[in-house]
């Protein structure tokens, strides 16, 4: 098509889309990291039912807001969002992640569970809330960062933040070599 772009590698297409039309070619393993996000947002209700709540256009606020999906926007509310600022709230990002982990980490220490049990939630809390916040990019980095540092917290072979920021910078290219 006319929107595609050439590139140096024949077994990769660039074409320049907006998000909604963005549609993949195949499945990867990285891919069914998005499985509960998409789940979540089928049972979103559908706008304009009826008398409800839902009455009028609420799925694209909600999908932003509790999934991260802003491509359900319309543009105008976009436009109002980035104008007034809050349009970075709606999108999870690496930040999102840490005040979900500390979040969960103040509430397992006021229930009192310390130690590997502690580690083992904290990592299960951060799995879960960057599958369902759609494992876009920065969250999915930041995730793989903590979860890197709670494992090895939990095989009791502890490293520093640094060590494991540089750890999961390597491990997409294991995951997916260029």
């Amino acid at each position: 098509s006319v929107r595609d772009i050439a590139l140096p590698w024949p077994r990769f297409r660039l074409s320049v889309k907006s998000a909604g039309l963005v549609q993949p070619l195949h499945k990867t393993l990285l891919s069914a990291l998005t499985q509960p996000n998409r789940l979540l947002f089928a049972a979103l209700p559908d706008p304009g039912v009826g008398d409800s709540p839902f009455a009028r256009d609420v799925r694209g606020p909600l999908a932003a807001l509790l999934l991260g999906r802003t491509s359900e926007l319309d543009r105008g509310r976009v436009a109002r969002y980035r104008r007034g600022g809050p349009y970075h709230l709606l999108v999870v990002s690496g930040l999102h992640v840490v005040l979900a982990a500390s979040l969960v980490l103040a509430v397992l220490g006021l229930a009192g569970i310390e130690g590997k049990a502690r580690d083992l939630l904290l990592l299960a809390a951060v799995f879960l809330f960057v599958l369902v916040g759609g494992a876009n990019p920065p969250a999915a980095r930041a995730g793989l960062v903590v979860a890197i540092f709670l494992a090895t917290l939990l095989l009791a072979r502890p490293i520093t933040a640094a060590q494991a920021i540089g750890l999961s910078a390597l491990v997409p290219f294991l995951v997916a070599p260029p």
